[in-house]
């Protein structure tokens, strides 16, 4: 008879629980019981790191904003196309009030190379951070538990799902081996281990921001992890 893995694991972790190995915790209090190399187990909220937010954003957003603004550019250019020949400008009736305005050549002209210069400047800060954020770096979710906060180090090597993003946004339980403890006066970056820590992080996530307005929101996690908290080494994470 073939036993499911999954059902080996859970009585494996049960057996571990029963025995001492595998210490639950579940409030601030309990982490007083804890110190560093334990095996641990706690559930929580699963939230990506602000760098791996921003990478894959701006990735998915940057097939929708270039032929975005080429079709501005082209509406620009069939503008530019209608000026009576000869004339300087155009002019256009707009509103119920008939309020005249003048559309210059030079002026739509000058809409066009900003169009350029926007998609030039827009490839450049997803060129800049796919290479800051790489994604075979360790990825570093935050599990926001009960009063507590555990800063957990995935492994994509190790790690059997190959998708770890479909992790976050979901409870989660999280298993793992303790490596550094948060007390309440303690900090940590998410960003400690990435290649961004040797840049300006404001003028980065300002960078950022180009993409964020009325239309388009990126939610990215404070990158500043306040203690109490753990982090751990994870070994299993699952429903």
């Amino acid at each position: 008879m073939r036993i499911p893995l999954a059902a080996l694991f859970i009585q494996l972790r049960e057996l571990l629980i029963e025995q001492g190995i595998i210490k639950i915790i579940d409030s601030p209090e309990s982490l007083r019981d804890v110190s560093l190399g334990d095996i641990v187990e706690f559930q929580g909220l699963a939230a990506a790191n602000p760098g791996y937010q921003i990478r894959n954003s701006i990735s998915q957003m940057m097939p929708v904003i270039e032929p975005y603004l080429s079709l501005m550019e082209s509406q620009l250019d069939l503008q530019l196309a209608q000026l009576p020949s000869g004339k300087p400008s155009k002019t256009a009736v707009i509103g119920g009030d008939g309020k005249q305005v003048g559309t210059t050549a030079s002026e739509i002209k000058a809409q066009q190379h900003q169009l350029k210069y926007m998609s030039a400047i827009f490839k450049t800060i997803d060129t800049m951070f796919n290479k800051l954020f790489p994604a075979q770096e360790i990825d570093n979710i935050l599990f926001k538990a009960n009063g507590f906060n555990a800063i957990t180090h995935v492994y994509p090597a190790l790690a059997r799902n190959e998708r770890i993003q479909d992790i976050h946004d979901g409870h989660w339980h999280c298993i793992g081996k303790v490596i550094g403890m948060l007390n309440e006066s303690d900090k940590y970056d998410l960003l400690k281990n990435a290649p961004v820590n040797y840049f300006a992080k404001d003028q980065l996530f300002t960078a950022a921001s180009l993409f964020d307005n009325a239309n388009i929101k990126i939610d990215i996690t404070e990158p500043v992890v306040e203690g109490p908290g753990i982090r751990i080494a994870t070994l299993a994470i699952f429903a």
